[in-house]
């Protein structure tokens, strides 16, 4: 948001909604594959020494690497919706609640912009969060159902994985005769738990794994507890194991499973001690990564459909997440509980066709809301009227400007039981700082020195926590203001009982927060804060 369309939004006049118009000549085609769940440093690209995405390192060499890119929250919902209205969770609304309501249609996405000005729009996605529902469909003028939306069951729990059927329909829409440019948003859930991947991909990462073996090993511990109520440690642990690994299909049912959690308890092997046994947490690494070699290895098929087409040439190509995972990191196997970089930190390619400058490695701070404007600049398309809080880095793939980085990055959105008071996060190029404001703690990571974000240094640099306390503060003050001045709150959404079942089997227990909501932490670099940032 330039200076100018800020002092428009301040003096309160409303920008037009655009009236469809015909798309520049030559307009380029959009791509966003955005791969749920999926961290930066397990790709080879971001520094993994595994070969999880060979596709994607190739497809790398011919893009620009964004090495810092800060996600706007570690959850789906909030994530996707900032990612495509360039606004903070704070503003559109849409947060970690299990139901967390509808965006309201006075927000303007990235679909609505492109869509207005003549562009093909569809989004194929695979569910749960990534629903239309909850404000994703607009301004998308295809986006289908998830076959399979009337099981309870979501991708890799106890129903195959719905990636090559997703892609099979994207292949089709992308092959219609159009005359049009298009917009196409691609979504997968394969790297999300609870990983149920090829096999082959497994053994890549973990040689001995058979899954058979073990699924006939799990239904013989099973056996031995109905038959006699007791179990081992092994026993135990196998059971842990398969339910990252493998549903519990096809195996007798356990019974009295309360008793047997008990007993696992005492052996320290109960779903609680996960992400401190480390036979579970490298088994739980080992299958993630097999889940990115397997999405990437599916994603041939896409970047070769392009070159079939002939469009290639003519599409600029994001791909990015919307959170990482914590794959036992800061005491976390998965996201959402955690603001930290494991869960925050997500890769951003972006490969723009007949560009003025060579791709290459770019090192300052981004942020997934700097995504919807940088598309809209590269297309040459105007975006006066549109309040974005992302700034375009478009003049830095161009050769127009000098790396200009982020000078900070927030985190809003937290999903919280009632008893976990929500947290907000502001990050720079040195400092981590995370808030809980319902107890007025703060911890503080200096990340030069403590790049994993171990140690809380805060009671060492009170100046430093001032500071970004005060970021905290304003951004808040910020966001609310934006918020009431779109009129954003979002609307009640009733969800049916196989949207429910969907998003309890991704994992979502459903639990409400029913503290009131406490400040947040973002601050949108047009809108200057008082003086005192550095």
């Amino acid at each position: 948001m330039g200076r100018a369309l800020l002092l428009a939004v301040l003096l309160g006049s409303c920008a037009p909604e655009p009236a469809p118009v015909a798309p520049p000549a030559k307009a380029r085609n959009v791509l966003i594959v955005l791969l749920d769940t999926l961290r930066a440093d397990r790709l080879p690209t971001y520094g993994a020494a595994r070969a999880t995405a060979p596709g994607l390192e190739a497809l790398a060499k011919d893009a620009f690497v964004f090495e810092d890119c800060q996600s706007a929250a570690p959850l789906t919902v909030a994530s996707l919706l900032s990612l495509m209205t360039s606004l903070y969770p704070e503003v559109h609304g849409v947060q970690g609640e299990f139901n967390p309501g509808k965006m309201s249609e006075k927000v303007t996405t990235l679909a609505e912009v492109l869509s207005a000005r003549g562009y093909a729009t569809a989004a194929f996605t695979e569910g749960g969060y990534a629903r239309p529902d909850f404000g994703l469909g607009q301004g998308f003028q295809v986006f289908p159902s998830t076959p399979g939306d009337d099981d309870p069951n979501v991708t890799h729990l106890l129903a195959k994985s719905r990636l090559p059927d997703n892609l099979a329909r994207t292949l089709a829409w992308l092959r219609e005769p159009r005359e049009q440019p298009f917009f196409l948003f691609f979504h997968t859930y394969e790297i999300h738990a609870p990983y149920w991947t090829e096999e082959a991909n497994v053994r890549r990462f973990r040689p001995a794994f058979d899954e058979a073996a073990d699924h006939a090993r799990v239904a013989g511990a099973i056996e031995r507890w109905n038959r006699e109520r007791a179990a081992t440690r092994e026993d135990a642990l196998l059971l842990l194991q398969h339910l990252y690994q493998c549903p519990l299909a096809g195996l007798p049912a356990l019974d009295d499973p309360d008793a047997f959690e008990r007993r696992a308890r005492e052996l320290g092997v109960a779903p609680s001690d996960a992400v401190r046994c480390p036979p579970v947490v490298d088994l739980v690494r080992d299958l993630y990564d097999a889940s990115i070699r397997t999405t990437d290895d599916a994603l041939l098929e896409l970047w070769r459909a392009l070159d079939e087409l002939g469009v290639a040439d003519d599409t600029l190509v994001i791909v990015t997440s919307d959170h990482g995972e914590g794959l036992g990191d800061h005491g976390e196997m998965e996201h959402s509980n955690v603001l930290h970089e494991e869960a925050l930190r997500v890769p951003l390619l972006v490969r723009v066709p007949g560009g003025s400058s060579a791709p290459r490695r770019l090192a300052g701070l981004v942020r997934s809301v700097d995504v919807a404007p940088t598309v809209l600049e590269l297309l040459g398309l105007d975006v006066a009227g549109f309040a974005f809080q992302g700034r375009s880095r478009a003049p830095w793939l161009v050769g127009e400007a000098a790396l200009e980085p982020a000078r900070v990055a927030f985190s809003h959105a937290r999903r919280v039981a009632p008893d976990q008071p929500p947290q907000y996060s502001v990050r720079d190029e040195r400092w981590r700082l995370v808030h809980e404001p319902r107890t007025n703690r703060t911890w503080l990571y200096d990340r030069r020195a403590d790049p994993g974000e171990l140690v809380d240094v805060a009671r060492e640099h009170p100046e430093e926590v001032q500071w970004l306390r005060g970021l905290l503060e304003r951004q808040a003050e910020q966001d609310r203001w934006l918020r009431n001045r779109l009129a954003a709150a979002p609307g009640a959404l009733e969800l049916d009982g196989k949207a429910l079942r969907e998003l309890r089997a991704l994992g979502y227990a459903g639990e409400d927060d029913d503290a009131a909501p406490g400040p947040s932490g973002r601050r949108s670099e047009e809108v200057r804060p008082p003086a005192g940032p550095r």
